[in-house]
């Protein structure tokens, strides 16, 4: 038993699968679907969440506690990351799978590839690590260490190319899942919203440091944004990995009523005249519902100073990134105060043209993102791999 979890018959057929965050547990279980739909006797064990637990995946590590944003934030869940990572090396010293699939979390999982590499097992990365935005020069170590990079994004292939590296470009897996659960019909019955009067979407991130950071200045922001007009209405999409206990304290210190549901981001989303969002995966979610949006994002002074130093991109959204221009106002640090994020959802809600212009070049923004199943070709290059493994 390794981790609460029966370890037998893994010589063959074993791959280890990685994941850190809530975005990379979302797509490492719609990845381990796709595989095991494509061979249904392979075994996969990993470190995941309940998306990854959900497609069958047995965890040997849980990630709940490991979601940091933030150089200055990763100290404060040092320990628990330092663990897991102890705990995995163990693993393949006792019992090497013949594939691991890395997806994102770059710190952790570029360090494990090292291990790995050493032990002459597989490495494939899906969803490449930012290199292309700061420390670039971690481009030498995944040519080392991983074979084979997939990637999520058109403008990171030439990148990966240009340094001899095995990589495919295979789409943005959102692209496959990003779809609302109700009719707008339904959804403005089940959210009690008035069709005629304008509706605002409010993402305030997945991580408890983005909740005490960025939550307290979108709830004072959607005060002000409903004194210019009372009939607004504001929905907050929550995260699961955010309680209600942690969402209250905030909505008590104003006199406005935000309705809070978890579960429904994407119809939340796509009923929305306006979202703000968080910068990070929830924009591209955005993008793909066609919604225009503001992009805001607060770290602590320290991370914001340390990465203002190493970050080498013009845009902090993946949105602009994707679009190679700025398409959505970007409100970073001091600039997502209430009064900016108030000026801005004004400009927006009170000029269609501006909202349809925008629209317009979210649709592009998809288009760059890929039509293909993004899990389905990731899940054939994985089983590719894996039988030449063994």
């Amino acid at each position: 038993m390794f981790g609460g979890v029966h370890i037998t018959g893994l010589s063959t057929h074993t791959i280890l699968m990685v994941s850190g965050e809530a975005s990379g547990d979302l797509h490492g279980g719609n990845l381990a679907k796709e595989i095991f739909q494509q061979c249904p006797q392979v075994k996969i064990l990993g470190m995941g969440g309940a998306q990854m637990q959900k497609a069958g995946v047995h965890l040997l590590e849980n990630i709940e506690g490991m979601s940091v944003v933030g150089i200055s934030e990763v100290f404060s869940h040092f320990t628990i990351i330092k663990d897991a990572f102890k705990r995995l090396r163990q693993f393949l010293e006792e019992h090497p799978p013949d594939l691991i699939i890395c997806i994102d979390y770059p710190e952790f999982n570029l360090r494990l590839a090292k291990i790995a590499k050493r032990k002459k097992i597989k490495i494939l990365y899906y969803i490449s690590p930012q290199v292309w935005a700061w420390r670039r020069w971690r481009i030498k170590n995944i040519a080392k260490n991983v074979d084979t990079m997939l990637v999520v994004f058109p403008f990171e292939l030439p990148f990966y190319q240009n340094a001899g590296i095995d990589v495919h470009f295979v789409g943005h897996p959102l692209v496959d899942i990003v779809k609302p659960k109700l009719t707008r019909e339904e959804g403005l019955k089940k959210f009690h919203l008035v069709p005629s009067k304008p509706i605002i979407g409010l993402l305030p991130g997945s991580r408890r440091g983005e909740i005490r950071h960025i939550l307290p200045s979108l709830f004072e922001a959607a005060q002000k944004i409903a004194q210019k007009e009372p009939d607004r209405q504001f929905l907050l999409a929550q995260a699961p990995t955010i309680s209600d206990q942690e969402i209250q304290p905030f909505l008590e210190k104003i006199h406005l009523k935000i309705h809070c549901y978890e579960g429904y981001t994407y119809d939340i989303i796509s009923l929305s005249d306006l979202v703000i969002v968080a910068s990070g995966t929830a924009t591209l979610e955005t993008a793909l519902l066609n919604t225009p949006m503001i992009l805001v994002y607060r770290l602590s002074a320290l991370s914001y100073l340390l990465g203002r130093l190493l970050v080498q991109v013009p845009f902090i959204g993946l949105v602009n990134l994707v679009a190679e221009k700025k398409i959505v106002p970007e409100l970073i640090q001091q600039h997502a105060d209430p009064e900016n994020i108030a000026f801005w959802a004004e400009k927006l809600l009170q000029n269609p043209k501006t909202r349809k212009t925008m629209r317009q070049e979210l649709k592009m923004v998809k288009e760059k993102l890929g039509k293909i199943e993004s899990s389905k070709q990731a899940a054939q290059i994985a089983l590719q791999m894996l039988e030449k493994a063994t």
